[in-house]
């Protein structure tokens, strides 16, 4: 079950950008050892600067990849399409206004949009995939929320996102698997400017590298309770107006300010449309009860074993 959220996360992304997927999920396998070589890749980010860690991306991975995008923004331009997808609504900004935004910004733009988010979508969704499991009740919860929508969409066809935003116990499991498993394993850097900066009452000199890490912001206890180290999707239920407010505010897995995750909103999308699809008609359980994943803690947390049965359960009437 480790890998097939990845599969989802890079072929629903490439839908989103270009109208086409990689195959990851037809084929049920790593398409190309481009998850195997990411992975890599976040590991030397843990263990080298970033100059090296660009010029390691360019020469295994990222070039191959670019090129392959720069292809396709190409491919679109001499052959336009009426897809609805992000290609064509930047292709649309460059014909309108092509002295603010270039055929190699949309190049980057899809590059960026296909290979910086898929690691960390694949990681929630783990996330989400894992505690439900070890929690039968909430997946329980959260199963009888979903089964309780009406109308029926039509066989084979999701729930519409309008609809699955609307399901609050979906969006609790959603911000608890956030908290309780950050994507991120180290700090995200800041250098703080040449005047210098005061924070949280010490002045801090210019140019020194100053950063948070989301596995203490996550589990602040004075925010957001007593029990930070349990999955109780509740806790977003319980607290009133301010107190959620402060929750959200201080949920740092998509980081915070104008260095913010920008695709948090997209994600969040992908998140809630294919979890609300599954749990309303099909159940995770672990292969063995025994079992328990293995989280591989560097730039990003990477999660593996998760062998689980899928069972379809169908919808009640």
């Amino acid at each position: 079950m480790a890998l097939w959220p990845h599969f989802f996360a890079l072929d629903s992304l490439s839908e989103i950008n270009v109208s086409r997927n990689f195959g990851f999920l037809q084929s049920g396998t790593d398409v190309r050892g481009m998850i195997a070589t990411s992975d890599k890749i976040m590991q030397m980010i843990a263990l080298v600067n970033w100059t090296r860690h660009s010029k390691i991306r360019e020469e295994n991975y990222g070039d191959l990849e670019a090129k392959s995008d720069f292809d396709e923004v190409e491919k679109r331009r001499k052959h336009q399409t009426s897809d609805i997808d992000m290609l064509n609504e930047f292709l649309q900004l460059h014909k309108a206004t092509p002295d603010k935004v270039s055929i190699q910004e949309i190049s980057a733009a899809i590059f960026i949009n296909l290979m910086a988010g898929h690691d960390v979508l694949a990681i929630t969704l783990r996330a989400v995939f894992y505690y439900l499991a070890r929690t039968p009740a909430a997946a329980a919860k959260l199963r009888e929320e979903l089964q309780a929508i009406s109308p029926e969409p039509p066989r084979g066809m999701p729930l519409p996102y309008s609809v699955l935003a609307e399901c609050r116990y979906l969006d609790a499991v959603i911000h608890e698997a956030l908290r309780i498993h950050p994507n991120a394993g180290m700090i995200l850097e800041r250098v703080v400017h040449a005047q210098g900066a005061e924070i949280d009452g010490y002045y801090i000199p210019g140019g020194t590298i100053v950063g948070v890490n989301a596995w203490l912001v996550n589990f602040d206890s004075k925010v957001f309770g007593e029990d930070v180290d349990a999955f109780r999707p509740e806790r977003w239920l319980e607290a009133d107006g301010d107190r959620l407010g402060e929750m959200k505010r201080t949920l740092f897995s998509f980081g915070a300010g104008p260095r913010g995750c920008i695709g948090r909103n997209l994600a969040m999308i992908q998140i809630v449309k294919l979890i609300g699809t599954f749990y309303r008609s099909f159940e995770a359980r672990w292969a063995e009860s025994s079992q328990d994943w293995t989280v591989h803690g560097s730039w990003i947390t990477t999660q593996t074993g998760m062998d689980m049965y899928i069972t379809e359960i169908g919808v009640k009437a």
